[in-house]
């Protein structure tokens, strides 16, 4: 999605992921909350925090792997040191 030129905001690259059916990936908690706290439609999410770009690799392909049929039907995972979090659409934090 780098043809959006500069920045578009959150709110546009939730939107095109969705309408392009794309899982997003991401460091942004922000996107979570626009997820969960205003509900808007999205293709899945995968949420990185405290690791490198190496681990962070690692930790989405185990992601798509482990939860592509979760992630297809709007999850949101969040990997960080503590391991992989699901979290399935409905539930609650």
């Amino acid at each position: 999605m780098g043809d959006l030129g500069p920045d578009p905001g959150d709110p546009v690259i939730l939107a095109r992921a969705y309408a392009e059916r794309r899982v997003l990936i991401t460091r942004d908690k922000d996107f979570g909350k626009l997820i969960v706290h205003e509900r808007r439609p999205h293709a899945g999410l995968i949420r990185v925090r405290e690791l490198t770009v190496a681990e962070s690799l690692v930790a989405c392909v185990e992601a798509l792997a482990l939860y592509a049929d979760d992630l297809a039907a709007g999850a949101i995972v969040v990997r960080d040191r503590r391991g992989l979090r699901l979290r399935r659409p409905g539930e609650r934090a």
